[in-house]
Protein backbone atom coordinates (compact mmCIF):
# COMPACT_ATOMS: atom_id res chain seq x y z
CA UNK A 1 0.00 0.00 0.00
CA UNK A 2 1.59 3.51 -0.94
CA UNK A 3 1.88 5.66 2.07
CA UNK A 4 0.92 9.17 1.20
CA UNK A 5 1.64 12.12 3.41
CA UNK A 6 -0.99 15.50 3.41
CA UNK A 7 -1.40 18.45 5.28
CA UNK A 8 -4.43 19.49 6.45
CA UNK A 9 -5.74 22.67 7.59
CA UNK A 10 -6.43 23.46 11.34
CA UNK A 11 -10.03 23.87 12.30
CA UNK A 12 -12.77 23.10 14.85
CA UNK A 13 -16.37 21.87 15.06
CA UNK A 14 -17.81 24.34 18.12
CA UNK A 15 -20.32 22.84 20.12
CA UNK A 16 -19.00 19.98 22.29
CA UNK A 17 -15.24 19.76 22.04
CA UNK A 18 -12.11 17.75 23.37
CA UNK A 19 -8.73 18.49 23.44
CA UNK A 20 -5.33 16.72 25.08
CA UNK A 21 -3.05 18.44 27.39
CA UNK A 22 0.06 16.46 27.29
CA UNK A 23 3.00 17.12 29.22
CA UNK A 24 5.66 15.61 30.83
CA UNK A 25 4.39 12.16 32.39
CA UNK A 26 0.48 13.02 31.95
CA UNK A 27 -1.94 12.85 28.98
CA UNK A 28 -5.43 14.15 30.14
CA UNK A 29 -8.31 15.41 27.91
CA UNK A 30 -10.61 18.01 28.52
CA UNK A 31 -13.57 19.20 27.60
CA UNK A 32 -15.61 22.03 27.48
CA UNK A 33 -18.70 20.61 28.85
CA UNK A 34 -17.09 19.53 32.35
CA UNK A 35 -15.95 16.45 32.64
CA UNK A 36 -12.25 15.55 32.16
CA UNK A 37 -10.31 11.92 31.71
CA UNK A 38 -13.38 10.35 29.74
CA UNK A 39 -10.92 9.69 27.11
CA UNK A 40 -7.77 9.38 28.06
CA UNK A 41 -6.27 9.87 31.05
CA UNK A 42 -3.03 8.31 32.24
CA UNK A 43 0.32 8.88 34.09
CA UNK A 44 2.52 7.94 31.73
CA UNK A 45 5.51 6.50 34.23
CA UNK A 46 2.83 3.58 35.53
CA UNK A 47 0.18 3.80 32.88
CA UNK A 48 -1.81 4.06 35.84
CA UNK A 49 -5.43 5.49 34.28
CA UNK A 50 -7.35 8.61 35.31
CA UNK A 51 -10.58 7.59 34.00
CA UNK A 52 -13.17 10.32 35.04
CA UNK A 53 -14.38 13.48 36.32
CA UNK A 54 -15.84 16.49 36.47
CA UNK A 55 -16.95 19.86 38.51
CA UNK A 56 -21.10 19.60 40.12
CA UNK A 57 -22.52 22.44 41.41
CA UNK A 58 -25.54 22.45 44.03
CA UNK A 59 -27.84 25.10 45.97
CA UNK A 60 -30.41 25.45 48.19
CA UNK A 61 -32.66 28.30 46.99
CA UNK A 62 -34.76 30.84 49.05
CA UNK A 63 -37.89 28.90 48.03
CA UNK A 64 -36.14 25.64 49.58
CA UNK A 65 -35.45 24.25 45.64
CA UNK A 66 -32.74 21.68 45.84
CA UNK A 67 -30.49 21.89 42.42
CA UNK A 68 -27.54 20.53 41.39
CA UNK A 69 -25.77 20.83 37.95
CA UNK A 70 -23.88 17.64 37.47
CA UNK A 71 -20.95 17.71 34.97
CA UNK A 72 -20.33 14.28 35.45
CA UNK A 73 -22.26 10.98 35.96
CA UNK A 74 -23.54 8.26 34.75
CA UNK A 75 -26.22 10.76 32.61
CA UNK A 76 -23.42 12.26 30.81
CA UNK A 77 -23.10 16.30 31.85
CA UNK A 78 -25.60 18.99 32.38
CA UNK A 79 -23.62 21.77 31.43
CA UNK A 80 -23.79 23.12 27.59
CA UNK A 81 -20.95 24.54 25.67
CA UNK A 82 -19.83 28.47 25.19
CA UNK A 83 -21.78 31.35 27.26
CA UNK A 84 -25.15 31.75 28.19
CA UNK A 85 -26.97 32.95 24.70
CA UNK A 86 -23.97 31.92 23.22
CA UNK A 87 -24.45 30.33 19.16
CA UNK A 88 -23.53 26.92 20.36
CA UNK A 89 -22.84 26.00 16.94
CA UNK A 90 -20.31 28.86 16.37
CA UNK A 91 -16.51 27.69 15.67
CA UNK A 92 -15.78 30.27 18.52
CA UNK A 93 -17.25 28.12 20.60
CA UNK A 94 -14.35 26.00 21.09
CA UNK A 95 -11.20 25.00 23.55
CA UNK A 96 -8.27 27.58 23.17
CA UNK A 97 -4.98 25.83 23.31
CA UNK A 98 -1.77 27.90 23.94
CA UNK A 99 0.78 27.83 21.90
CA UNK A 100 -1.71 26.48 18.62
CA UNK A 101 -4.75 28.33 19.17
CA UNK A 102 -4.18 31.17 21.64
CA UNK A 103 -5.38 33.71 23.24
CA UNK A 104 -9.64 33.49 23.50
CA UNK A 105 -10.78 36.45 21.45
CA UNK A 106 -10.94 39.26 23.67
CA UNK A 107 -14.18 41.03 22.01
CA UNK A 108 -16.03 37.45 22.35
CA UNK A 109 -14.67 36.51 26.07
CA UNK A 110 -13.63 39.44 27.73
CA UNK A 111 -13.15 36.91 31.16
CA UNK A 112 -10.47 34.76 29.06
CA UNK A 113 -7.03 35.19 29.93
CA UNK A 114 -4.74 36.32 26.99
CA UNK A 115 -1.01 35.58 28.91
CA UNK A 116 -0.32 31.91 29.26
CA UNK A 117 0.79 31.26 32.47
CA UNK A 118 2.34 27.68 31.33
CA UNK A 119 4.03 26.58 27.94
CA UNK A 120 0.55 24.23 27.28
CA UNK A 121 -2.51 26.28 28.93
CA UNK A 122 -6.23 26.19 27.58
CA UNK A 123 -8.97 27.76 27.83
CA UNK A 124 -13.36 27.03 27.31
CA UNK A 125 -16.30 28.12 29.31
CA UNK A 126 -19.86 26.17 29.44
CA UNK A 127 -23.00 27.22 31.27
CA UNK A 128 -25.81 25.20 32.97
CA UNK A 129 -28.62 27.51 31.49
CA UNK A 130 -29.93 24.63 28.68
CA UNK A 131 -32.89 22.95 30.12
CA UNK A 132 -32.92 20.18 27.45
CA UNK A 133 -29.37 19.04 28.69
CA UNK A 134 -30.72 18.51 32.18
CA UNK A 135 -32.18 15.14 33.64
CA UNK A 136 -35.92 14.86 32.83
CA UNK A 137 -38.09 15.29 35.71
CA UNK A 138 -35.04 16.12 38.29
CA UNK A 139 -32.79 18.76 36.88
CA UNK A 140 -33.11 22.59 36.03
CA UNK A 141 -30.56 25.33 35.28
CA UNK A 142 -29.21 26.85 38.47
CA UNK A 143 -27.72 30.12 35.99
CA UNK A 144 -23.94 29.72 36.55
CA UNK A 145 -21.17 30.49 33.75
CA UNK A 146 -18.08 27.90 34.56
CA UNK A 147 -14.96 29.39 33.20
CA UNK A 148 -12.29 26.63 32.91
CA UNK A 149 -8.60 27.16 32.50
CA UNK A 150 -6.15 24.14 33.03
CA UNK A 151 -1.97 24.63 32.42
CA UNK A 152 0.64 21.97 32.66
CA UNK A 153 4.41 22.63 32.34
CA UNK A 154 7.49 21.52 31.55
CA UNK A 155 9.31 22.73 34.67
CA UNK A 156 10.32 19.44 36.62
CA UNK A 157 8.92 20.84 39.88
CA UNK A 158 5.32 20.02 38.56
CA UNK A 159 6.34 17.04 35.99
CA UNK A 160 3.66 14.71 37.81
CA UNK A 161 0.91 17.71 38.05
CA UNK A 162 -2.17 18.96 36.08
CA UNK A 163 -4.00 21.98 36.76
CA UNK A 164 -7.47 23.01 36.67
CA UNK A 165 -9.03 26.71 37.85
CA UNK A 166 -12.99 26.66 37.27
CA UNK A 167 -14.24 30.34 37.58
CA UNK A 168 -17.55 30.00 38.81
CA UNK A 169 -19.96 33.25 37.69
CA UNK A 170 -23.17 33.66 39.20
CA UNK A 171 -25.42 35.03 36.05
CA UNK A 172 -28.72 35.00 37.61
CA UNK A 173 -30.98 37.82 39.68
CA UNK A 174 -30.40 36.86 43.00
CA UNK A 175 -27.72 35.67 45.46
CA UNK A 176 -26.99 32.04 45.29
CA UNK A 177 -26.95 30.83 48.80
CA UNK A 178 -25.94 27.36 50.37
CA UNK A 179 -23.88 26.82 47.50
CA UNK A 180 -21.75 23.78 47.11
CA UNK A 181 -19.04 23.34 44.48
CA UNK A 182 -17.85 19.52 43.99
CA UNK A 183 -15.18 17.46 41.95
CA UNK A 184 -16.62 13.85 41.04
CA UNK A 185 -14.14 11.21 39.93
CA UNK A 186 -14.12 7.41 39.11
CA UNK A 187 -11.79 5.81 41.37
CA UNK A 188 -12.97 2.24 39.47
CA UNK A 189 -9.98 1.25 38.10
CA UNK A 190 -7.38 1.80 40.72
CA UNK A 191 -8.17 -0.96 43.58
CA UNK A 192 -7.78 1.26 47.13
CA UNK A 193 -8.32 5.04 47.90
CA UNK A 194 -7.55 7.49 50.79
CA UNK A 195 -7.88 10.77 51.98
CA UNK A 196 -5.48 13.09 53.70
CA UNK A 197 -7.09 16.14 55.44
CA UNK A 198 -4.60 17.26 57.30
CA UNK A 199 -1.16 15.75 57.92
CA UNK A 200 2.34 16.42 58.80
CA UNK A 201 5.28 14.48 56.42
CA UNK A 202 9.15 15.19 57.61
CA UNK A 203 11.20 13.56 54.98
CA UNK A 204 14.25 14.33 56.73
CA UNK A 205 15.01 15.61 60.50
CA UNK A 206 15.22 19.21 58.38
CA UNK A 207 12.13 19.35 56.71
CA UNK A 208 8.20 19.22 57.56
CA UNK A 209 5.69 20.06 55.61
CA UNK A 210 1.67 20.37 55.77
CA UNK A 211 -0.34 18.10 53.28
CA UNK A 212 -4.53 18.81 53.58
CA UNK A 213 -7.40 18.41 51.38
CA UNK A 214 -6.13 15.44 48.99
CA UNK A 215 -7.76 12.71 47.79
CA UNK A 216 -6.27 9.74 46.15
CA UNK A 217 -6.33 6.26 44.78
CA UNK A 218 -3.79 3.77 44.64
CA UNK A 219 -2.06 0.41 43.47
CA UNK A 220 0.57 -2.08 44.40
CA UNK A 221 3.42 0.55 42.60
CA UNK A 222 1.32 3.89 42.14
CA UNK A 223 -1.23 6.59 43.08
CA UNK A 224 -3.00 9.17 42.10
CA UNK A 225 -4.61 12.53 43.69
CA UNK A 226 -6.80 15.33 43.36
CA UNK A 227 -5.68 18.20 45.56
CA UNK A 228 -7.70 21.70 46.43
CA UNK A 229 -5.43 24.40 45.94
CA UNK A 230 -7.40 26.89 46.13
CA UNK A 231 -11.79 26.75 47.56
CA UNK A 232 -14.57 29.34 47.94
CA UNK A 233 -13.97 31.42 50.95
CA UNK A 234 -11.31 29.39 52.19
CA UNK A 235 -13.48 26.59 52.66
CA UNK A 236 -11.00 23.91 51.53
CA UNK A 237 -12.48 20.21 51.21
CA UNK A 238 -15.32 20.28 53.36
CA UNK A 239 -16.77 16.68 52.44
CA UNK A 240 -14.58 13.60 50.94
CA UNK A 241 -17.29 10.94 50.50
CA UNK A 242 -16.92 7.79 48.41
CA UNK A 243 -19.49 5.23 46.58
CA UNK A 244 -20.21 2.21 45.36
CA UNK A 245 -21.52 2.60 41.68
CA UNK A 246 -24.44 0.97 43.02
CA UNK A 247 -25.80 3.25 45.96
CA UNK A 248 -24.64 6.52 43.76
CA UNK A 249 -27.05 8.98 44.84
CA UNK A 250 -30.01 9.23 41.89
CA UNK A 251 -31.73 12.69 42.13
CA UNK A 252 -30.46 16.35 43.16
CA UNK A 253 -31.66 16.40 46.37
CA UNK A 254 -29.57 13.15 47.36
CA UNK A 255 -26.79 14.37 45.31
CA UNK A 256 -26.64 18.01 47.78
CA UNK A 257 -26.61 15.78 50.68
CA UNK A 258 -23.65 13.90 49.97
CA UNK A 259 -21.77 17.36 48.87
CA UNK A 260 -22.85 18.73 51.97
CA UNK A 261 -21.11 15.59 53.85
CA UNK A 262 -24.82 13.85 54.62
CA UNK A 263 -24.76 9.81 54.16
CA UNK A 264 -28.17 10.21 51.83
CA UNK A 265 -29.46 7.03 53.16
CA UNK A 266 -29.70 7.66 56.75
CA UNK A 267 -29.54 11.74 56.75
CA UNK A 268 -26.76 10.89 59.15
CA UNK A 269 -23.90 13.69 58.67
CA UNK A 270 -20.36 12.30 58.62
CA UNK A 271 -17.96 14.34 56.03
CA UNK A 272 -15.29 11.45 55.31
CA UNK A 273 -16.64 8.12 55.38
CA UNK A 274 -17.11 5.46 52.74
CA UNK A 275 -20.04 3.57 51.32
CA UNK A 276 -19.54 0.14 49.42
CA UNK A 277 -16.66 -0.81 47.20
CA UNK A 278 -15.72 3.13 46.91
CA UNK A 279 -15.51 3.27 43.28
CA UNK A 280 -16.95 7.44 43.38
CA UNK A 281 -15.47 9.96 45.23
CA UNK A 282 -17.47 12.84 45.82
CA UNK A 283 -15.18 16.38 47.01
CA UNK A 284 -16.71 19.22 48.30
CA UNK A 285 -16.38 22.82 49.30
CA UNK A 286 -18.83 24.54 50.44
CA UNK A 287 -21.26 26.01 51.60
CA UNK A 288 -20.49 29.80 50.56
CA UNK A 289 -22.43 32.32 48.84
CA UNK A 290 -22.49 34.05 45.48
CA UNK A 291 -24.21 37.43 44.63
CA UNK A 292 -25.44 38.67 41.33
CA UNK A 293 -22.86 38.95 38.81
CA UNK A 294 -19.96 37.79 41.31
CA UNK A 295 -17.61 34.82 40.56
CA UNK A 296 -15.56 32.70 42.84
CA UNK A 297 -12.20 29.81 42.32
CA UNK A 298 -12.15 26.44 42.64
CA UNK A 299 -8.54 25.50 42.09
CA UNK A 300 -7.13 21.89 41.90
CA UNK A 301 -4.16 20.15 40.75
CA UNK A 302 -4.53 16.27 39.90
CA UNK A 303 -1.19 14.65 40.66
CA UNK A 304 0.65 11.02 40.51
CA UNK A 305 3.77 9.36 41.81
CA UNK A 306 5.06 6.16 42.99
CA UNK A 307 3.45 4.47 45.89
CA UNK A 308 5.72 2.10 47.64
CA UNK A 309 5.07 0.41 50.43
CA UNK A 310 2.30 1.71 51.48
CA UNK A 311 3.87 5.03 51.76
CA UNK A 312 2.42 8.39 50.52
CA UNK A 313 5.42 10.35 51.31
CA UNK A 314 6.46 11.14 47.37
CA UNK A 315 2.53 11.58 46.80
CA UNK A 316 2.64 13.94 49.31
CA UNK A 317 5.67 15.27 48.03
CA UNK A 318 4.22 16.35 44.91
CA UNK A 319 1.33 18.10 46.46
CA UNK A 320 3.72 20.09 48.11
CA UNK A 321 5.69 21.10 44.99
CA UNK A 322 1.67 21.67 42.85
CA UNK A 323 0.82 24.33 45.81
CA UNK A 324 4.00 25.84 46.01
CA UNK A 325 4.23 26.47 41.98
CA UNK A 326 0.54 27.67 42.25
CA UNK A 327 1.66 30.39 44.83
CA UNK A 328 4.15 31.25 42.78
CA UNK A 329 1.95 31.70 39.42
CA UNK A 330 2.62 35.54 38.30
CA UNK A 331 1.99 37.24 34.87
CA UNK A 332 5.10 39.62 35.37
CA UNK A 333 7.30 36.65 36.18
CA UNK A 334 6.15 35.14 33.65
CA UNK A 335 7.03 37.28 31.07
CA UNK A 336 10.50 37.72 32.50
CA UNK A 337 11.00 34.00 32.23
CA UNK A 338 9.27 32.99 29.16
CA UNK A 339 12.19 33.18 27.08
CA UNK A 340 13.94 30.44 29.50
CA UNK A 341 10.72 28.05 29.45
CA UNK A 342 10.94 24.69 26.87
CA UNK A 343 7.58 25.69 24.51
CA UNK A 344 5.00 22.78 23.83
CA UNK A 345 5.83 22.61 19.66
CA UNK A 346 4.73 18.98 19.31
CA UNK A 347 1.27 17.09 19.91
CA UNK A 348 0.65 13.69 18.45
CA UNK A 349 -2.40 11.80 18.13
CA UNK A 350 -3.39 7.74 17.10
CA UNK A 351 -6.73 6.69 15.67
CA UNK A 352 -6.99 4.13 16.94
CA UNK A 353 -4.49 2.67 19.26
CA UNK A 354 -6.18 -0.47 19.23
CA UNK A 355 -6.07 -1.98 16.00
CA UNK A 356 -6.11 -5.12 13.58
CA UNK A 357 -5.02 -3.25 10.21
CA UNK A 358 -4.89 0.91 10.01
CA UNK A 359 -4.43 3.56 11.93
CA UNK A 360 -4.29 7.20 11.42
CA UNK A 361 -1.89 9.47 13.18
CA UNK A 362 -1.96 13.09 12.85
CA UNK A 363 0.66 15.20 14.30
CA UNK A 364 1.33 19.38 14.73
CA UNK A 365 4.15 21.20 14.63
CA UNK A 366 4.15 24.77 15.90
CA UNK A 367 6.69 26.29 14.28
CA UNK A 368 9.76 25.03 11.59
CA UNK A 369 11.81 22.47 12.71
CA UNK A 370 13.47 18.96 11.61
CA UNK A 371 11.08 15.92 13.01
CA UNK A 372 11.43 11.93 13.17
CA UNK A 373 8.24 10.05 13.26
CA UNK A 374 9.71 6.53 14.12
CA UNK A 375 7.85 3.16 14.78
CA UNK A 376 9.26 1.23 17.48
CA UNK A 377 8.21 -2.58 19.31
CA UNK A 378 8.48 -2.83 23.03
CA UNK A 379 11.69 -3.79 23.11
CA UNK A 380 12.87 -0.51 21.41
CA UNK A 381 13.69 -1.69 17.97
CA UNK A 382 12.80 0.42 14.69
CA UNK A 383 10.05 -1.03 12.60
CA UNK A 384 9.24 1.81 10.20
CA UNK A 385 10.93 5.24 9.55
CA UNK A 386 7.32 7.01 8.61
CA UNK A 387 9.15 10.77 7.79
CA UNK A 388 11.94 12.30 8.65
CA UNK A 389 12.79 15.95 7.62
CA UNK A 390 11.90 19.94 8.27
CA UNK A 391 8.86 20.53 8.65
CA UNK A 392 6.66 23.82 8.49
CA UNK A 393 4.49 24.93 10.90
CA UNK A 394 0.90 22.83 10.46
CA UNK A 395 -0.79 19.67 11.03
CA UNK A 396 0.09 16.96 9.15
CA UNK A 397 -1.94 13.03 8.74
CA UNK A 398 -0.45 9.63 7.65
CA UNK A 399 -2.13 6.52 6.78
CA UNK A 400 -0.12 3.37 8.22
CA UNK A 401 -0.60 -0.30 7.36
CA UNK A 402 0.19 -2.43 10.52
CA UNK A 403 -1.13 -5.57 8.22
CA UNK A 404 2.73 -6.95 8.07
CA UNK A 405 2.90 -6.53 11.89
CA UNK A 406 2.80 -9.52 14.56
CA UNK A 407 -0.12 -9.03 17.76
CA UNK A 408 1.48 -6.66 20.23
CA UNK A 409 2.30 -3.18 21.67
CA UNK A 410 4.13 -0.59 19.63
CA UNK A 411 5.38 2.89 20.59
CA UNK A 412 5.03 6.36 17.77
CA UNK A 413 7.96 8.24 18.98
CA UNK A 414 7.61 11.94 16.96
CA UNK A 415 10.87 13.31 17.89
CA UNK A 416 11.31 17.73 16.97
CA UNK A 417 14.25 19.25 17.86
CA UNK A 418 13.47 20.26 21.54
CA UNK A 419 11.16 18.00 22.18
CA UNK A 420 9.91 14.19 22.38
CA UNK A 421 6.07 12.91 22.08
CA UNK A 422 5.21 9.26 22.07
CA UNK A 423 1.83 7.04 21.91
CA UNK A 424 1.55 3.30 22.62
CA UNK A 425 -0.16 1.46 19.74
CA UNK A 426 -1.99 -2.10 20.65
CA UNK A 427 -2.43 -4.39 17.29
CA UNK A 428 -4.51 -7.13 18.05
CA UNK A 429 -4.72 -10.10 15.71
Amino acid sequence: MKKILIIIPIFCFGLWDVDTHSVNNWVLDITNYGPFGLFEGIWTPESIPFIGAGPLFGMISAHSDTCVTVGYGASSSEYGPGLRNQNHQSPIVRIFMHPYDWPPPLDTYPMAPQTPFTCEESWSCYNDFDTSLHIPGDGKPIGIEIYQTTFADTLVIIKDVIFIKYEIKNCTTYTIDNAIVTILWNQNMVEWNGFILHKWFYPTPNDSFLVEDLGYCYDDSSAIGVLFIKTPDDNGCSAYKTYDWAILPNNDFERYLVMAGYNYQTGVYDPYDSLGAAEMAFMSSGPFSLNVGETKELVIAIIAAPYINSDTLLLALAARNAKDFYSQLDITEKKNSQQNRIINTLKLSVMPNVTTNNIEIQWMVANKQHIRLVLYDIVGRKIAMITEGIMEAGTYSYKFATTHLNSGVYFLILEGEKETRTKKILIVR
